[in-house]
C-alpha cells in the first residue's frame, strides 16, 4: 500500500566568522551547516537564529541581505516517505567560541576552500559554493 507523501522545512545559516565557516559534526557521521525544523508559523530567518542559538550557543549573529537559498529532497524514514525542504541564509558572527548541543558531536571552523572537502552531501556544497560566489563575486570573474 503507498503511503501519502509527508513533507518538512527546516532553516539553516551558513555562518562565517573573518574568512572561515562553522561546520557540524552529526551523530551519524556526516559534517553539515547549523539548521532545524520549523516550529508552527515561525518565519524562516526566525528559525534559523533560533536553531543557530539551540546547536551552537551563538547569538550574536548578523545575517547577510539578499542571500537565500532553498533546497530540497526526499529521504525515507519507516514506512514514510519525505519531501524536505530547507532554506538557507548567510550571516556573520564575531563570535569563535562553540557550545555545540547533544544533537551533535563536534565542530568545525574551516577556511572556504576546505569546507567543501569536509560537507558530506552535495547539495552542502552546492550551497557553499553559492554563498560564496555572494559573499564574493570577484573571485567568480
Amino acid at each position: 500500500m503507498a503511503r501519502a507523501i509527508k513533507y518538512e522545512k527546516s532553516c539553516g545559516i551558513i555562518l562565517t566568522n573573518k574568512d572561515s565557516v562553522l561546520l557540524l559534526h552529526y551523530p551519524s557521521g556526516h559534517w553539515d551547516f547549523p539548521k532545524g525544523h520549523v516550529d508552527g508559523d515561525e518565519k524562516e530567518e526566525a528559525t534559523a537564529r533560533r536553531e543557530l542559538f539551540e546547536e551552537t550557543g551563538i547569538e550574536d549573529v548578523i545575517f547577510i541581505d539578499g542571500f537565500r537559498y532553498a533546497t530540497s529532497y526526499h529521504y525515507r524514514r519507516g514506512r514514510h516517505i519525505y519531501h524536505k525542504k530547507v532554506v538557507y541564509f548567510l550571516g556573520k558572527t564575531t563570535i569563535e567560541d562553540v557550545t555545540i548541543s547533544h544533537e551533535h558531536q563536534g565542530f568545525r571552523w574551516c577556511k572556504w576552500h576546505e569546507c567543501s572537502e569536509s560537507l558530506t552531501f552535495i547539495n552542502s556544497k552546492i550551497i557553499l559554493e553559492e554563498a560564496e560566489k555572494f559573499l564574493y563575486p570577484e573571485k567568480d570573474a
